[in-house]
């Protein structure tokens, strides 16, 4: 079982010694009562370092704190086992031995190191046996046992030891006293039940939402849509380098808001039944564009390309359409191959001026380098 020491450590000067879990060494009688004549019913609370003088006895027994006594040293959080608190303690008479009394004590927790607003523990006071004397400045010894019948929980509080000594028989002198002993190794002590420890421990974000703050990428390698029976959407994305956007699906039309990008290398829209839509892409730098189609026609309303290095059209049961092709280089040799008829048709410069008509018929002026048949 755990013990507490009394020790004569002032944890507030004339107020609580220590109880502590060390024992002390050298013995210290220097404190009590100067009881005079007095009998019962006289009652006076244990004050540290001081002999509390005859005066100071009352015939009513305190109920209330007396804030005096011992007190651990710092504040306690867990659980005394129900069971027996047994306090041992010892006194001295001076020369005047033929007095009687009897030693008391409570307990008391409280979250304040002063004792304000402790809390009792103890059912009142508890006392020993009455104790007398035989010869002058003779020691005796005394044990108080008081039993919990339930555990004793303690949360960030200090525990307090209170005591009293009750004067019940005159000493026939004014000058009779007893003294309080203690810091006498293990021989003063308050022995516990068994004491288990409550560690406090903070859990946060346990049953709440996570939040990751917005991260922020300089970089990003490829964005992906995909699916097949309903349109994909992709919201505007902003990136420093974009190495490839892809769009990919079955039967219905691919949407992709507007686009901004420095540097794209590669953008590709393919489908097999639907028209592809992709409005207003504003490319600084483009490498490929492919259009292809099976049963519908492709369009692409507007598209100014800087630099257009290939343009491939191929259908094979509908006319291509291009309403706006403005093609800004003429001397690199550009190439447009249209499928679907037998023969490929090459120039080495191009320029469209207006859409094709309706009659699917095309008219170009064009300045003929070679013609392959």
């Amino acid at each position: 079982m755990p013990s507490y020491y009394l020790s004569d450590t002032n944890l507030v000067a004339g107020q609580y010694e220590e109880l502590a879990l060390a024992a002390p060494s050298a013995l210290d009688e220097a404190q009590g009562w100067t009881v005079d004549k007095k009998a019962a019913p006289n009652f006076c609370v244990y004050k540290p370092d001081t002999t509390r003088p005859y005066g100071e006895f009352v015939t009513t027994e305190p109920s209330a704190f007396s804030q005096l006594g011992y007190r651990t040293a710092n504040p306690l959080s867990g659980q005394y086992a129900a069971g027996s608190w047994t306090l041992y303690g010892k006194v001295k008479c001076n020369t005047y031995y033929a007095q009687k009394g009897r030693g008391k004590f409570r307990l008391w927790r409280s979250a304040n190191a002063d004792g304000a607003n402790a809390v009792q523990i103890t059912p009142g006071w508890q006392q020993s046996a009455q104790i007398g004397f035989t010869a002058a400045n003779q020691y005796q010894t005394f044990s108080i046992a008081w039993t919990a019948g339930s555990a004793v929980t303690l949360t960030d509080e200090y525990l307090f030891l209170e005591i009293e000594w009750s004067a019940e028989v005159s000493g026939g002198n004014n000058a009779a006293a007893v003294y309080w002993v203690h810091n006498e190794g293990t021989a003063e002590r308050l022995e516990t039940p068994a004491f288990t420890a409550i560690h406090h421990l903070t859990v946060s974000g346990a049953d709440q939402d996570q939040t990751v703050p917005t991260v922020t990428l300089t970089q990003t390698h490829q964005l992906a849509v995909g699916g097949n029976e309903q349109a994909q959407e992709a919201p505007t994305v902003s990136l420093t380098v974009v190495s490839q956007l892809s769009v990919l699906g079955s039967n219905q039309a691919q949407e992709c808001p507007t686009v901004n990008l420095e540097q794209t290398h590669q953008l590709t829209i393919a489908g097999n039944t639907q028209a592809q839509e992709c409005p207003a892409v504003i490319l600084g730098q483009l490498h490929w564009l492919n259009v292809s189609g099976t049963a519908q026609e492709q369009e692409a309303d507007a598209l100014a390309l800087e630099q257009l290095h290939r343009l491939l059209v191929a259908a094979t049961e509908q006319a291509q359409e291009a309403s706006l092709l403005v093609l800004g280089q003429e001397s690199q040799g550009h190439r447009l191959e249209v499928l679907g008829a037998r023969h490929g048709q090459e120039t080495g410069s191009i320029r469209w001026r207006s859409p094709v008509p309706p009659s699917r018929r095309l008219r170009l002026k064009i300045r003929l380098f070679r013609l392959i048949h």
